[in-house]
């Protein structure tokens, strides 16, 4: 999951608990959590929502869940409840060119490719969903 992640190194223990909480305690971050038809978690959908309503995305499912259609799944339906709360005019995603896997998922959940830009530092493929009329 970290090699397709923009920030890659590893992430000390103490960091990550203090990032969470205050992701938790974000009125314009949505954290949902997926998990399979027993209940297991497999993963997350997070949204951070600017001042511009612009909802950047962000996935993870888990290696072993992986290439069963979970992401595209998981986009679809949180991105549908992320349109419903009405904070966001769109949902914004930024992703490796080279990760193909990724790229389609979001394309099969309705995303648009609407060019390339920097993230981090990175080369990304832009984009972009936005709720239907």
């Amino acid at each position: 999951m970290r090699a397709a992640a923009f920030q890659s190194d590893p992430i000390p223990w103490e960091e990550h608990l203090a990032w969470f909480r205050r992701k938790r305690e974000d009125p314009n971050c949505l954290l949902y959590i997926l998990s399979d038809q027993r209940g297991d978690p497999i993963g997350q959908v997070r949204f951070d929502v600017g001042e511009d309503r612009r909802a950047e995305v962000d996935i993870s499912i888990a290696r072993s869940q992986r290439g069963r259609g979970y992401g595209t799944a998981a986009l679809c339906l949180a991105c549908d409840q992320l349109f419903r709360t009405d904070k966001a005019r769109e949902a914004v995603a930024y992703i490796k060119p080279q990760n193909t896997p990724s790229i389609q998922a979001f394309e099969s959940a309705g995303f648009a490719r609407e060019g390339t830009g920097r993230a981090m530092g990175h080369e990304a493929v832009r984009m972009t969903r936005r709720p239907v009329p």
